[in-house]
């Protein structure tokens, strides 16, 4: 009974792993294929649009990854307490983690912030530079230069964002 409550406890993380992995593997797979079919000149776009389909990919990856993470979290409820009622009525035991944490409170607020402060700011950047791609080099430096300062910006504010609901969260 303890190795499934404690199996259970895990499976919101094994879900992002199993979301990410095959997101992952294919996002690899077609641009290898299109980075050697441009190789080749079976196809011609600039080697950055493969760049750019990348990190669109890996963010939505990441977001599909916390989306069903946070779905699974609050879906195993029922589950756990199953397993502990049934723990009582067989045992009379109650079951813990002993004190284990699988992903803190921290980390889950902190990750989600970045995420979501992070997303759309870098899919605005990408779908902007490809625009701005067919103009003029020293405009495409100078929005990058910007760009970046913004997305930093929102990372810390959404980081900060997330310490502050943290710590209100942990004082209750």
């Amino acid at each position: 009974m303890k190795a499934a409550y404690y199996q259970i406890h895990r499976f919101p993380k094994l879900t992002g792993y199993r979301i990410l992995g095959p997101h992952l593997i294919g996002i690899s797979v077609p641009a290898i294929l299109l980075t050697t079919f441009i190789e080749i000149e079976l196809l011609h776009i600039p080697y950055e649009y493969i760049l750019y389909g990348l990190v669109c990919a890996i963010l939505i990856a990441g977001m599909h990854a916390m989306i069903e993470y946070y779905h699974t979290s609050s879906a195993i409820f029922p589950l756990l307490d199953h397993v502990q009622q049934e723990a009582l009525q067989r045992y009379n035991q109650e079951l813990t983690l002993e004190g284990e944490t699988l992903v803190s409170l921290k980390t889950k607020f902190q990750l989600s912030a970045l995420l979501f402060g992070a997303f759309p700011l870098l899919l605005f950047s990408l779908a902007t530079q490809m625009r701005l791609s067919q103009g003029d080099a020293l405009l495409i430096e100078i929005y990058w230069i910007w760009s970046m300062l913004v997305l930093l910006v929102g990372c810390g504010l959404s980081l900060y964002g997330a310490r502050l609901l943290f710590s209100i969260c942990n004082s209750l």
